[in-house]
This record gives C-alpha cells, structure tokens and sequence, in this order.
C-alpha cells in the first residue's frame, strides 16, 4: 500500500510457514489508512477491503492467476496506490497529537483523499505477527484501551454530530438564493410543512 511513493505496508520475506510478513511504516501515522492484517482475527482498513486485490486472488486477478500456474509461479498480489500526500498526512498527524478525533483532507476538484488521520491511532505491526496468542494479547490490549485506538474516528464507529458545521451550507444557500448577509429569518416554535 503506497502513499505517494512511500509504501506505508509491505510484505516482506520470513524464515517461516507463512513465508511473508506484513511490515507497516509509520504504522501509527497511517493506521487509520491501512487498519491492520492478522492471520486468524481478522483485518480491518484497506488491508480489510482490498485484501484479495493485496493477496492476489481477486477476481479480477484471474489472468494474472492462470499466468502464474502456467509459468509455475507463486501469484503475487496487487499494490494499492493511495491519494495520500505525505506531507498533508504528516501535518494532520502531528495536528493530532493528544486530541481525541479525526482529520480528513479532501481535494474539492477531485474528491482525492490527501490525508486522513484517527486518534489515538495504533502501531499494526502486533497485530501482524505470526504467533495467534501474540495477536489476541495485543488486540485485547487495544480493544480495552481508553479511548480505544481501534475505532476508526475518519469514518467508522461512533460519528459525530456536525453541529455548527452545517450552518455554513444554510448560510451558502441563503445567500445565493437572494438573502442578504443581515437578513432576519422567523423561527417559529412549530413550522407546518406544505
């Protein structure tokens, strides 16, 4: 999973039955991004939703498949470039630090994410590790912390309300449907739709 050109989780080989372990760079910094991969507890982020793209078995991988059992190849995964600016993400990170929240950063012309930041965020190189009892020890630790890291605050779990927030889209569409910035609107106790 790249950000920009920085791969933000990697696979890398092991001296063990699995063969590859999962490495996360800056793994607090971008855990909202990527979520975490285990082997048995499940995973959550990109490494959840694009997991058979990253493992190479999703469908749309099929000829890349079929190329590998001809060859006698291992098929190999995908990687996943990001909209991700390092340096908007770095920003919004240390922006973070000691608040309890979320940042995300959006390109209005084009919808790109340029950074998207949850905190606290959670190192997901634990929960990667090839020893089960390891992952359920770390996970546990997680899942009991408080405020818990493993809620996703960007998009997931218990949102916020907007609140004042959306004043300003009300203020947008008054002023350009005619009303003037010291215009004076009635707010009556009880309103009868049409």
């Amino acid at each position: 999973i790249f950000a920009g050109s920085t791969a933000i989780a990697s696979s890398e080989p092991s001296d063990d039955v699995y063969r590859f372990q999962r490495i996360y760079s800056e793994g607090d910094k971008y855990s909202g991004v990527t979520g975490y991969f285990t082997l048995n507890q499940g995973s959550t982020g990109l490494e959840g939703s694009l997991n058979r793209q990253l493992s190479g078995t999703a469908n749309s991988q099929f000829f890349d498949q079929l190329n590998a059992i001809i060859t006698g190849q291992e098929p190999t995964g995908a990687s996943v470039a990001t909209t991700l600016d390092a340096e908007a993400q770095q920003a919004a990170w240390d922006a973070m630090q000691g608040y309890e929240g979320a940042v995300v950063a959006i390109e209005p012309a084009t919808g790109r994410i340029l950074a998207l930041v949850s905190t606290p965020g959670f190192d997901p190189n634990p929960l990667a590790s090839h020893t089960t009892s390891d992952v359920i020890e770390q996970y546990t630790a997680l899942d009991e912390a408080s405020p818990s890291p493993l809620q996703n605050r960007a998009y997931g779990g218990a949102q916020y309300s907007p609140g004042s927030t959306f004043k300003i889209i009300m203020t947008a569409a008054a002023l350009e449907n005619g009303y003037a910035p010291d215009s004076q609107f009635d707010n009556p106790a009880t309103l009868t739709l049409p």
